[in-house]
């Protein structure tokens, strides 16, 4: 059986094999943290003189923000009950939309955190400045449209994937093809 200080090094080793410069990592390494928060405060080493969890970020030029934000990103990915969370005030934290410039009225866009937000937006017909009658598109005669996807950490990465092992203009071109499809089988 591993001691105290192996059980600690084996976890930081693995921490810091989890630090690369991937954005898509950050669940895998909110899990990292996860884990050693866990593991410090079982050993009360959290807090106070002997904790190791600020040395632990400082050494590694992180700020304790981003570790707590990969950490509660961890927890609200995987569902993890309220009681076993740490930082349980941000798990419950609803993000308000920023104020705009504008009169301060409140920005209408928010981030997309729930499946009713998922969302298709079609860009607007432009019109050729050379000719008026004539809307804008590329050269294949294709309108540009943004599609806002609701998924998991996991679902994404799998997305992330696909998309650089395809293309995106042929990930895009399936994408459609697969709506289509979907909506002709369907019997409204």
């Amino acid at each position: 059986m591993a001691t105290e200080r192996e059980t600690w090094n084996e976890l930081v080793a693995e921490f810091d094999m989890a630090r690369l410069p991937l954005p898509a990592l950050r669940l895998e390494l909110g899990r990292t943290l996860y884990n050693i928060k866990l593991y410090l405060h079982k050993h009360h080493l959290d807090k106070g003189r002997d904790g190791r969890w600020k040395p632990l970020l400082d050494d590694r030029k992180m700020k304790e923000t981003t570790a707590k934000d990969w950490v509660v990103l961890y927890q609200k990915e995987n569902g993890i009950p309220l009681k076993k969370c740490f930082y349980p005030s941000e798990m419950t934290r609803v993000k308000k939309p920023r104020k705009s410039h504008k009169n301060g009225q409140k920005n209408t866009a928010v981030s997309a955190a729930l499946a009713s937000d998922a969302r298709i937006e079609f860009a607007d017909d432009k019109i050729e400045p050379k000719n008026p009658k004539k809307r804008k598109r590329d050269k294949n005669g294709r309108l540009v449209c943004e599609c806002f996807f609701v998924v998991t950490a996991a679902e994404k990465l799998d997305l992330v994937a696909a998309i650089a092992k395809l293309s995106e203009a042929r990930a895009t071109q399936l994408m459609c093809a697969s709506v289509i499809d979907a909506a002709k089988d369907k019997t409204v």
